[in-house]
């Protein structure tokens, strides 16, 4: 166990190398004893670190992972959410995986979806609600996983799952815009616009909230506005746009400056797609953002 644990932290720190060769040492000593094979606590370890470590990437090493931890801790223990997270990823990492049924229309993914699909039944049925709000956060983590994976094979159950993480607490900055992207592509979005709002007071509330989130909450709040609009939402959206526009100078990763670009045109493509407003507005609301999405270079870069 002790070496499952160190290649994890080399995974953890990006020692990729270190870590797959630890790997592969606790699979070989695992396989080499006869009564580790019929050990599950040490049988979740090794198929966590084969998923850490072996390449390619096999979702069947968090499946078998999954229910292996159900039986061996039951079906609250923490395995359970961090496994559907990892999951979770490893879906948002694959093209052409977005669409109800997704994976059950590829002939490679037919064992998978119907794998996903109990895992989501399991930890719809076995996971604890709970009282406090930490627990309540938690199950609302696990329905927002649920429903998105019957979604993805396929199941018409991910509607009550989706309904149950609507109704829930919304834990942080990550499951807020994992409901607010699920919902857009539902084209729910007046309940996008809703869970924007909501995943935007959780950010602001938590002093750890990075300005990389807070910028990116703020524009899928105005998004929200733009396509689910009233008079209030309108009348909000200037004062919203010098809020993005005062978090344009970072500082992001790559990453996160790729993804808030993408975010910037979206929402000043579909304000212009509007119609309705003149030059002069236009230029006020690019004025606001710091963003043009006619100019090349923009302030929205990778900072230090």
């Amino acid at each position: 166990m002790t070496v499952f644990q160190a290649a994890k932290v080399y995974a953890g720190y990006g020692e990729t190398g270190e870590g797959r060769a630890l790997c592969e040492r606790a699979w070989e000593f695992a396989e080499s004893v006869p009564a580790l094979n019929h050990d599950r606590e040490v049988a979740v370890h090794v198929y966590d670190a084969g998923w850490d470590h072996r390449r390619p990437l096999d979702p069947m090493y968090l499946t078998g992972a999954f229910f292996l931890a159900v039986e061996e801790y039951g079906p609250g223990s923490a395995w359970v959410p961090y496994l559907m997270r990892e999951l979770y990823w490893y879906f948002q990492e694959i093209s052409d995986c977005d669409e109800f049924g997704s994976l059950k229309k590829r002939d490679e993914d037919r064992e998978l979806a119907e794998d996903v699909r109990q895992v989501a039944m399991a930890a719809l049925g076995g996971f604890p609600r709970g009282t406090s709000h930490p627990e309540r956060c938690q199950r609302s983590d696990v329905a927002g996983y649920a429903a998105q994976f019957l979604y993805l094979a396929g199941d018409d159950l991910c509607r009550h799952a989706l309904q149950e993480w609507l109704a829930g607490p919304v834990s942080g900055y990550e499951s807020g815009t994992a409901l607010v992207n699920f919902l857009l592509r539902l084209e729910a979005y007046g309940p996008a616009r809703a869970a924007a709002e909501r995943t935007l007071q959780t950010v602001e509330a938590d002093p750890d909230s990075t300005g990389a989130e807070k910028a990116s909450v703020l524009l899928d709040v105005a998004f929200g506005i733009a396509m689910a609009p009233d008079e209030p939402g309108l009348e909000s959206l200037p004062e919203l746009e010098k809020q993005i526009g005062a978090l344009a100078h970072g500082p992001f990763t790559e990453g996160q400056a790729h993804v808030l670009q993408e975010k910037l045109y979206r929402y000043v493509i579909q304000r212009l797609d509007e119609g309705g407003e003149g030059q002069p507005a236009r230029l006020a609301m690019f004025g606001r953002l710091l963003f043009n999405p006619f100019t090349e270079g923009s302030t929205w870069t990778q900072g230090s």
